[in-house]
């Protein structure tokens, strides 16, 4: 409970970061889903979209979480190598990781086995035998899910899978089609690490969206203002769930080729400019694993893309288009902008 309590009050202190100070006629609806606590802002008169919002977010989340039984995803882990028949909506996001493998491999959806294997599903958080990793190794990658008819999938040489690395982007694509359906003029949804904005703030200016400071409670690293960066901004750090051993740090980031955290000096990757979503939650996580160099290759071929990078050396390199509209807050850390 007081690991809770101490998670509810780091959220609301940086819940007005995300809101860029929302006015007082605004309303903030605060509700705990996908391991996390989660908030939608709107103007006074829209409480009724607020719910409907966070009912919305639980749905998906008893479609698309691996731990809850009767979910999609719960029940394909469960059939041991059985055709299961899913939703429209969990076909879709397995689908898109599957084609994902192509030019987005770095991104997989099946690496349930290998995150149990090291601890990070409630497990003890150790590191396991060599031996113990490749072996696991041969029970990982979505390109085990074969669809077999329509939406029914079965998975092949025991692979488990774990939709989380799109479901909070899925679930705040589909806050947004809610809040806009309802008419709304403005809004902002924060799914814990994966942030949403409709309209502009009531003055007309645009919403400013806070960068966590890594390995911070309720520190800003520094703030984007969100004028024509798109809905989406997420963000995937190491310090989100990690363990030490030894003196060194193992994050919950896995590397599909080889079974072990990612340790190539990033601390955290936010994505800005993605078109839904459950894409910009995937590309954090691939960019991640990517490394820098590689994710700057990936975002210079692809037009659109702007990205936060934060290192171990305390450096903040920003893609081109944030020049200028991304601010520093935090000391100690030094700006760069990308060639």
């Amino acid at each position: 409970m007081r690991k809770i309590t101490l998670l509810f009050v780091t959220f609301c202190l940086i819940l007005s970061i995300f809101a860029g100070c929302a006015p007082k006629e605004d309303v903030t609806r605060i509700f705990f889903a996908m391991d996390t606590y989660c908030s939608v802002t709107l103007p006074a008169g829209y409480e009724k979209t607020a719910l409907e919002v966070e009912k919305r977010v639980k749905e998906i989340e008893s479609l698309l979480s691996p731990f809850l039984p009767g979910s999609d995803v719960y029940k394909i882990n469960a059939a041991n190598g059985g055709g299961v028949t899913v939703s429209d909506e969990t076909a879709e996001l397995l689908r898109f990781g599957l084609t994902a493998q192509n030019g987005l491999s770095e991104f997989d959806v099946g690496l349930y086995n290998m995150s149990e294997l090291w601890g990070f599903y409630g497990g003890v958080q150790a590191v396991p035998p060599s031996e113990k990793i490749a072996e696991t190794l041969l029970k990982c990658g979505v390109k085990n899910a074969v669809f077999t008819d329509g939406n029914t999938v079965k998975l092949l040489c025991g692979v488990k899978i774990d939709l989380g690395g799109v479901a909070k982007g899925y679930a705040a694509d589909e806050a947004l089609e809610i809040i806009k359906k309802s008419g709304a003029p403005r809004a902002i949804v924060n799914l814990g690490g994966n942030v949403a904005t409709w309209g502009l703030k009531a003055n007309g200016k645009p919403f400013r969206v806070g960068v966590r400071l890594p390995y911070s409670q309720d520190g800003v690293l520094g703030v984007v203002e969100s004028a024509d960066l798109g809905n989406h901004f997420v963000t995937a750090g190491r310090y989100e769930r990690c363990f030490v051993e030894n003196g060194r740090e193992y994050c919950h980031i896995i590397d599909p080729k080889t079974g072990y955290p990612v340790d190539n000096g990033l601390v955290s990757v936010t994505v800005l400019g993605a078109p839904a979503g459950y894409f910009a939650d995937a590309l954090s996580t691939a960019f991640f694993v990517m490394g820098l160099d590689g994710a700057l290759e990936y975002i210079k071929n692809s037009g659109g893309l702007e990205a936060v990078f934060v290192t171990e050396d305390n450096k903040v390199i920003i893609t081109k288009g944030l020049e200028g509209v991304f601010t520093l807050k935090a000391e100690g850390y030094t700006t760069e902008v990308s060639d």
